[in-house]
């Protein structure tokens, strides 16, 4: 019984985590959600969620709906209040109203987005079309690294798995556009009508950057080709699941000694890393095949697949056909109904580069002097509590 004694008292700390973001007339914890005629020590589930259970929907532009999904709606449509006024209250704004105003603005104008088209990313695909060798392209596939989506490989910093203490470079696999390896390689119904969709919506994105019928639909296969390269050469999720296999530090001479053709001193010099003298490598076999892969597939081959990566990385936040295309791969994949509208997208978009500056709006909105004393309150409460219970 201590065990269902601890487990409320973990709901009561998630649901006063939420509790400041909550109004009066909307508590994050609802008892009207509970199943009072289910026993809790024979089901604590359905105790917890039954009546929440029987009248919850999914939302059309949701993929999935849970009671801490709503209060994440009910925080961004707060966020939306803080982003609109900051965004069109330009006159003595401070430094932090004018990045989280200027950045929100710009993304829900639409209708400077539908005049734009392609125009924002055509410097970036340029600058693809011009790498001269596979080592230049390397260089190109740094700057999209900088820029958010992460063709051919992923480079990350993050904790020594040895030391706590120290900060060292990964290197890791990546560069599928589908959620993993399995996509590519099972053929069962699901995954083969998955690629099927992938390659319609490559189809569609290079066909709206500008090539023909025939070119784009020869730019898809090639990156379902390449993709599945890189697939073959991935391990899978269940493998990685363990620590142990994706431990593999090694001197920056061993690392560029298995993968030469990936130019990582260029790749680092152009990414701007600082200086290191080794790195785990989480997948040693991966960079020794796809080290294989850049050697036979052609520099126009990279090109394409690299570019694909960016517009794919760029599309809902181009003009309307992109965003069309990027919804219709999303809905094969996870059946969602109903794009989210603009706002709500941007308002993620604001929060996920900014957010530590729309997080001191919001704590300014929302929380305040007696938001913090209740909670400081509810938490002391707790760990008295949770104190007696493990020392009985």
């Amino acid at each position: 019984m201590r065990v269902f004694r601890f487990l409320p008292a973990l709901i009561l700390l998630l649901a006063a985590s939420s509790f400041a973001q909550s109004t009066p007339s909307q508590p994050a914890f609802n008892p009207d959600a509970i199943d009072k005629a289910v026993d809790p020590c024979v089901d604590f589930y359905q105790y917890a969620c039954g009546s929440w259970l029987k009248t919850a929907e999914i939302p059309a532009d949701q993929t999935s709906w849970a009671s801490f999904v709503e209060i994440r709606e009910r925080n961004a449509a707060v966020m939306r209040q803080i982003l609109e006024k900051a965004a069109a209250e330009t006159a003595g704004r401070d430094a932090i109203s004018q990045k989280i105003g200027d950045y929100y603005g710009s993304c829900i104008d639409e209708k400077a987005v539908e005049a734009k088209g392609l125009k924002p990313l055509q410097p970036e695909l340029d600058r693809i079309a011009a790498a001269k060798d596979k080592g230049a392209l390397i260089e190109a596939i740094a700057r999209v690294h900088l820029l958010g989506p992460n063709p051919l490989f992923n480079f990350y910093s993050s904790s020594d798995l040895h030391s706590a203490n120290d900060v060292i470079a990964y290197i890791d696999q990546g560069g599928l556009s589908l959620p993993d390896r399995d996509y590519y390689l099972k053929d069962d119904a699901k995954m083969a009508d998955a690629r099927k969709s992938l390659v319609e919506y490559a189809t569609r994105m290079f066909s709206l950057a500008g090539q023909s019928a025939q070119q784009s639909a020869e730019s898809a296969q090639t990156v379902l080709r390449i993709e599945t390269a890189l697939a073959k050469a991935s391990m899978d999720r269940t493998a990685r699941r363990d620590p142990k296999n994706r431990d593999h530090k090694m001197t920056r001479e061993e690392t560029l000694a298995i993968a030469p053709n990936f130019y990582l001193n260029r790749y680092f010099a152009a990414i701007g890393s600082p200086s290191f003298t080794s790195l785990n490598v989480t997948n040693p076999d991966f960079f020794k095949q796809v080290n294989g892969v850049l050697e036979s597939e052609s520099l126009d081959a990279l090109r394409t697949y690299v570019s694909w990566h960016l517009l794919d990385g760029a599309a809902l936040w181009l003009s309307q056909p992109f965003v069309d295309a990027s919804f219709k791969m999303q809905q094969a994949l996870t059946g969602q109904k109903e794009i989210k509208p603009r706002w709500k997208r941007c308002v993620s978009s604001t929060d996920d580069a900014l957010g530590e500056a729309l997080g001191q709006r919001y704590v300014e909105q929302t929380f305040g002097a007696d938001g913090k004393q209740r909670m400081l309150k509810m938490v002391d409460a707790l760990e008295k509590s949770l104190d007696q219970d493990i020392r009985n």
